[in-house]
């Protein structure tokens, strides 16, 4: 192998790992996106429910995450509770944790829904 074939074969193993990462990081935004729909539509969860409807109803963003091992599975879980998630709808971010506090009742979270329908209603009526 010549200089230009080395140089040739890192570059492609470097733009692939670069794939990779990228890919990576799509499957992690989905499962926060999923996260956070779960606190949305199960008002007045807490982690335990949280983490089990995750498991339980997103079970494939899960495993593609943080891979099957239950032993792995809960940790990440725990982990991923206390990092800040920004809502795409509202521009607002928070830690799960705190999200579910502000989802902590059925009105809550409609007050929350109505407020998006509405901000995005009034966004779509400017333009």
């Amino acid at each position: 192998m010549n200089k230009n074939d080395i140089a040739f074969r890192k570059m492609a193993l470097l733009m692939e790992a670069m794939q990779e990462i990228e890919q990576e990081d799509k499957v992690l935004e989905k499962l926060k996106s999923v996260a956070f729909e779960a606190l949305l539509l199960h008002p007045g969860s807490g982690y335990r429910e949280w983490s089990t409807i995750l498991v339980e109803q997103y079970t494939m963003e899960v495993y593609d995450v943080f891979g099957e091992d239950e032993d792995d599975i809960r940790p990440s879980l725990a982990k991923l509770w206390m990092e800040d998630y920004q809502d795409i709808a509202s521009g607002q971010t928070y830690t799960y944790r705190d999200w579910s506090k502000a989802f902590a009742t059925p009105e809550a979270a409609q007050f929350y829904k109505d407020m998006v329908r509405k901000t995005h209603s009034n966004t779509n009526d400017s333009e």
